[in-house]
């Protein structure tokens, strides 16, 4: 699984009479989002409203990909500011990219970064479950792409 500039998704196989592992493919990362809380169901309907204003997209219904890849940050990030007007942010308008808004969310140098990290990272471990129930992975789950090497610290401690 991929995080990137979208979520790809994939699985190997080899068989028994093969020398080498095939990789396939998938649109995985377009099923709908899977609303898990009331937070859940609040940044859907927050994601169908950003995407209109922003986008100029006319949606109803959001995939997972839409709300777990590097285009989603800040997204996320809005979400997490609507609902926690008591945090001041500290990031400049200009700082409010994916990278700027991970890393200061990882090195928890700024609260709302924080917990955009800590909401993307539950979305991503939903949709990881998933793809593990989908197909029993039982060589492991390996996570790629650049989301993931930039929460890679935050995945592994907190």
């Amino acid at each position: 699984m991929g995080p990137g500039t979208g979520l790809g998704e994939g699985y190997l196989t080899k068989s028994a009479f093969s020398k080498c592992y095939e990789v396939f493919s998938s649109e995985g990362g377009h099923v709908d989002f899977n609303i898990t809380s009331e937070e859940d169901y609040k940044l859907r309907q927050f994601a169908i409203d950003y995407i209109k204003r922003v986008d100029e997209e006319d949606i109803t219904r959001v995939s997972v990909e839409r709300l777990c890849a590097g285009p989603a940050i800040p997204l996320i990030y809005d979400f997490i500011k609507s609902q926690h007007s008591e945090i001041n942010e500290t990031l400049q308008p200009t700082d409010k990219t994916p990278d700027e808004i991970i890393r200061a969310g990882v090195t928890h140098k700024d609260h709302l970064c924080s917990l955009v990290v800590k909401k993307f990272t539950e979305i991503l471990a939903v949709e990881v479950g998933n793809m593990a129930l989908k197909t029993l992975p039982f060589g492991g789950i390996y996570l790629v792409g650049g989301v993931t090497t930039g929460i890679a610290d935050y995945l592994e401690k907190d």
